[in-house]
């Protein structure tokens, strides 16, 4: 059973499912519209580390066994989707128990794959989803404050104490800033999205896209962002045998 569970995130036809298949090799279908139900990709990726063929040598053990993650591939969130009651809100209950999200933001140009805003902008794209979780985590805290408040009605001291930090934490979200910015601690049992550790993942095609990777980590600044062609990736990991892909990867020039 896999330890970490890691959701992806990002606007319909970024690449997410790519993505998802490069990590996983599930080949999940890849879909060229935004998905109208609350649906979700499950898969199981390696972590592969080289310090285990040292320990097997060592323990003089047959079997090596990787460390691995769980991966869970949401459908699109469109912008308005992670507003209270909108099908954005189901997709996003996938992620609550993810330890850590990757954000995948559109680099490409594919005309064949059309962007819901009809154009390529990778700072605009990754803002607006990262608005969505921004609504979506006040929404639930709102919701926790009002149930805080009919207790504080009762007399209960504790929840007094917790609706004053949850209105802080509420401003500080209807302010723009993520929960992980947040300084203080967080009541119990209180599982937001924006306070998950965040990596940003630039899908772009062969080239590298290099002006859009640098408008994205010019939008993330300290996040870190990793270019990544994750339609090429998610073919190759579907070549099963090791041998095949390398020499698939020593003909056009990889490693």
């Amino acid at each position: 059973m896999a330890s970490l569970e890691i959701g992806i995130i990002g606007l319909p036809n970024c690449g997410k499912t790519s993505v998802f298949n490069a990590l996983t090799g599930t080949g999940a279908p890849v879909t060229d519209y935004a998905a109208t139900t609350p649906s979700a990709n499950r898969g199981v990726a390696p972590v592969p580390d080289e310090r285990l063929d040292a320990c097997r040598a060592a323990a003089s053990s047959r079997e090596l066994i990787p460390a691995t993650v769980e991966v869970v591939d949401v459908s699109g969130l469109v912008r308005g989707g992670g507003r209270d009651g909108g099908l954005g809100g189901e997709f996003l209950q996938h992620l609550r128990a993810a330890d850590a999200l990757i954000h995948v933001v559109r680099c490409f140009t594919d005309d064949a794959v059309f962007h819901v805003d009809g154009r390529i902008d990778p700072a605009d794209d990754a803002e607006a989803v990262d608005l969505e979780l921004l609504f979506a985590d006040a929404g639930v805290v709102q919701k926790r404050i009002e149930r805080q408040e009919k207790a504080a009605r009762t007399g209960a001291k504790e929840a007094r104490a917790e609706v004053e930090v949850l209105g802080r934490l509420l401003a500080h979200l209807e302010g723009g800033a993520p929960v992980r910015t947040f300084a203080e601690p967080l009541p119990h049992e209180l599982d937001l999205l924006t306070a998950k550790p965040l990596l940003y993942v630039a899908n772009t095609d062969e080239t590298g896209d290099p002006e859009r990777v640098a408008a994205l980590r010019a939008y993330t600044g300290p996040i870190e962002v990793v270019p990544v062609a994750a339609k090429f990736e998610a073919e190759l990991a579907e070549i099963e045998d090791p041998d095949e892909r390398a020499l698939f990867l020593g003909e056009i020039g990889l490693d």
